[in-house]
């Protein structure tokens, strides 16, 4: 067997055997530096898209808010404008006292006997923002002399609201049935009745 110390010649001759020197450098913490720097602009890049969706999205929010708002204000606008003026008070339509003489003249289309009544309300506020509603019916055949006058108090003159009768006409004498010094000291001079007629 042959050494591979020896050249196989001679014995005791070793050949040369070269030496290489290698230099290790320790690069791990640059690594790990370029690393963090690497998740940093990545964390950067991410937090850069969602601010700008987060904008456009506000913005998106912004618009629709904007839109609800205007819908919002051409309906009032358009309530207001285009609806009756008077809701809160409203008991049917109000005729005039010449719409009521054309009525009244008009005989029905059939041979029933057809029993007509109006009822014409005024209001007038009172110092504490109530109404006075007075009621006066009249008949068809007399339009001149409402058959019944009646007047009561309401707190806005709507429908639902309670209504307290402060005052009524009997005998052609107004009949005062309000139930405390106010409203017969406030309230029942503003009902608005009328004398009869002879």
């Amino acid at each position: 067997m042959i050494n591979p110390s020896t050249d196989g010649a001679g014995e005791g001759n070793p050949l040369p055997v070269e030496r290489h020197e290698y230099v290790v450098h320790n690069y791990d913490a640059y690594n790990i530096a370029i690393s963090n720097t690497l998740d940093q602009h990545r964390s950067l890049i991410l937090s850069l898209k969602s601010e700008v969706y987060i904008r456009w999205l506000r913005i998106f929010f912004y618009v629709l808010a904007a839109l609800c708002l205007t819908a919002v204000t051409v309906a009032i606008v358009y309530w207001l404008l285009f609806s009756s003026p008077n809701l809160a008070g409203y008991r049917g339509k109000a005729i005039s006292e010449g719409e009521m003489h054309t009525l009244a003249s008009n005989e029905p289309a059939n041979s029933v006997a057809i029993e007509t009544s109006f009822t014409v309300f005024t209001t007038q506020p009172t110092s504490r923002g109530e109404l006075v509603v007075t009621a006066k019916d009249y008949s068809r055949s007399d339009l001149s002399n409402p058959n019944k006058q009646y007047c009561y108090i309401s707190q806005s003159g709507d429908v639902n609201d309670e209504e307290i009768e402060i005052a009524y006409i009997d005998g052609g004498e107004i009949i005062t049935s309000a139930p405390d010094d106010y409203l017969k000291s406030e309230a029942v001079p503003l009902c608005q009745f009328l004398k009869p007629k002879e």
